[in-house]
């Protein structure tokens, strides 16, 4: 995780401004509501500048690009399909199956598990 600390660390600004937004708005307006509010609306009612809105959105980019590099995705491009990693199936303490996301704005939606000849496949 050195490479999310060191871009965590060149952003101090941007975590800053993350930090003064509260939690709650970061969750709301950035991750789990990441696309159903424009730039202008999010500015709006997060009382932050649009380009502080855009700063936000790129650290979190960043951080899902860093997040492919620590766990990239196995799964070869079809020119027809593409599949990309976005979370993975672990047992818990109890042995049941829970999926884990790696950003949290690809908890939102519908997910249907296919099973063809051994792999699983997420389609949404």
């Amino acid at each position: 995780y050195a490479g999310i600390e060191l871009l965590l660390a060149e952003q101090k600004e941007t975590v800053s401004i993350i930090k003064n937004l509260g939690i709650d708005k970061f969750k709301n307006y950035f991750l789990y509501g990441a696309f159903e509010k424009s730039t202008s609306e999010i500015s709006s009612i997060c009382k932050i500048s649009e380009q502080d809105v855009k700063k936000i959105i790129d650290i979190i980019n960043k951080l899902a690009i860093q997040n492919e590099f620590y766990y990239p995705s196995k799964i070869y491009d079809n020119p027809k399909i593409r599949y990309y990693k976005i979370a993975k199936i672990e047992k818990d303490k109890t042995g049941n199956l829970i999926i884990s996301f790696f950003s949290p704005q690809f908890v939102r939606g519908k997910y249907i598990i296919l099973k063809n000849a051994g792999k699983s496949h997420f389609s949404q």
